[in-house]
């Protein structure tokens, strides 16, 4: 995934916070999704639109991990948002 493209949360998407979780529903697929600590973290991130390397810079700070690994699994998370229509990449 390349680091220039904007990440943008779906703004017809419903969510609710609840405790460490964030339950997203999005209007296109009626399905409900929970995103579950780091997952609940980046989704609060994403409240305005930013970079890849944003968000990792972001979540490097705030969690205990090699590097390679939280470029790894925010990559594949993405993903996954983006395929359930949570998110959308721009760029």
């Amino acid at each position: 995934m390349e680091s220039v493209k904007t990440i943008i949360r779906n703004n017809k998407a419903a969510w609710q916070q609840v405790e460490d979780n964030v339950i997203v529903v999005t209007s296109q697929t009626r399905k409900m999704h929970i995103l579950e600590g780091v997952g609940g973290r980046i989704w609060q991130l994403l409240e305005n639109p930013m970079s890849r390397n944003e968000l990792i810079e972001k979540i490097q700070i705030e969690y205990d991990a090699p590097p390679w690994q939280i470029q790894e699994d925010i990559d594949n998370f993405l993903k996954e948002l983006s395929e359930k229509l949570i998110i959308k990449i721009n760029g």
